[in-house]
């Protein structure tokens, strides 16, 4: 039996881990990015999320959660531009040291990148990682840097949706409070939430993604917090405008260009693609993904089976008529192998022969 070809639609950037996953799987990857992450527009949108980062190091909430590596990123990336803005104010006072390259704080293209850059605000106490080996936590520094771009105040706690966004904060610096011990999506993170102990300091910052689901929010406001939504970026289709394109590229990672074994297509061809079933399956990571193929498929009936990373996209895909085969937890290797096997189940008591 070949392989399955199976097309991965998420985002340029986070797609090698997904495709290497496919891999391990015994899968054959089709990378057909068709979704990519902009940046706020310059003006009231980044000064929202720039203001909120300010409250975020000083300690005005008892609560952040972190719903997306995306999101991490994003916020990284406004950080080092509000700390390069900043350290160019400061030079441009007239003071006497050199404003060298090194000093410079820069453009983040990858969370990688962006990780352990200078910090906007020296001398603020932070939320940062304590050295643990086996997270990797702590373990990372940029020469010259003075504390991480994302901090966190200690009394604030900080929530993440699932391992991955988890470790992206641990790598920024951050210790993570809590991860849901079962379902790694709001509804999981809602399931594990503390009840309030302190009604004035019940304040919970939501920085998400502009299409981000208002479960969360309206869970939290259920419990008696008091959550604050942010746009901490957008989701839009690729490619991403070149000067507000947000890049999520994982430490470590091949490029999808050196994927060995992983294939290429175009969003037209796509398109055919699915709706003669050409390709054995398609990989939905969200919402956004799995309207972005309805929208390409306009109207045409796809004889490709789907994927679904997660209840939320699984039902999402159902309600615009995308048939699911199988709903993966997560997207690792065993996970993604786990739902290719159960694809596999349902199309053959679909076709037995």
């Amino acid at each position: 039996m070949s392989a399955p070809t199976v097309a991965v639609l998420r985002a340029e950037d986070r797609a090698t881990p997904l495709a290497n996953a496919l891999l391990k799987a015994g899968a054959v990857p089709v990378l057909c990015p068709l979704i990519a992450h902009e940046l706020p527009e310059p003006g009231t949108e980044t000064a929202v999320i720039r203001e909120g980062l300010a409250r975020l190091a000083e300690g005005a909430f008892s609560w952040v959660a972190f719903t997306s590596v995306t999101t991490v990123s994003a916020l990284l990336a406004i950080a080092a531009h509000a700390a390069d803005e900043g350290s160019s104010g400061a030079a441009s006072q007239g003071g006497s040291q050199a404003h060298t390259g090194e000093e410079t704080a820069f453009e983040p293209a990858s969370l990688a990148d962006a990780s352990f850059a200078g910090a906007a605000a020296a001398g603020t106490e932070t939320h940062a990682a304590a050295a643990d080996p086996a997270s990797g936590a702590g373990q990372e520094h940029v020469p010259g840097s003075t504390a991480p771009l994302l901090q966190v105040a200690p009394r604030t706690k900080v929530a993440a949706v699932g391992k991955a966004t988890a470790r992206a904060l641990r790598a920024a610096g951050v210790r993570v409070d809590l991860i849901p011990s079962a379902e790694h999506s709001a509804r999981g993170l809602l399931a594990d939430w503390p009840a309030v102990e302190d009604t004035a300091f019940a304040a919970v910052w939501l920085p998400a993604a502009d299409l981000a689901s208002p479960k969360l929010r309206d869970g939290l406001l259920e419990l008696g917090w008091r959550p604050e939504d942010a746009v901490a970026y957008r989701t839009v289709p690729a490619p991403a405008r070149p000067e507000l394109a947000l890049a999520t590229a994982v430490r470590g990672a091949n490029t999808p260009e050196a994927l060995p074994g992983a294939a290429r297509m175009l969003p037209d061809d796509l398109a055919d693609a699915l709706s003669c079933g050409l390709l054995d399956a398609a990989v939905l990571t969200s919402p956004s993904t799995a309207r972005r193929v309805a929208q390409l498929l306009d109207g045409r009936a796809s004889a490709t089976g789907y994927i679904a990373i997660g209840p939320r996209t699984a039902d999402e895909a159902t309600g615009l008529g995308l048939r699911i085969d199988a709903i993966s937890a997560s997207t690792d290797p065993v996970g993604l192998a786990d739902a290719l096997a159960a694809r596999d189940t349902v199309v053959h008591e679909r076709n037995p022969q």
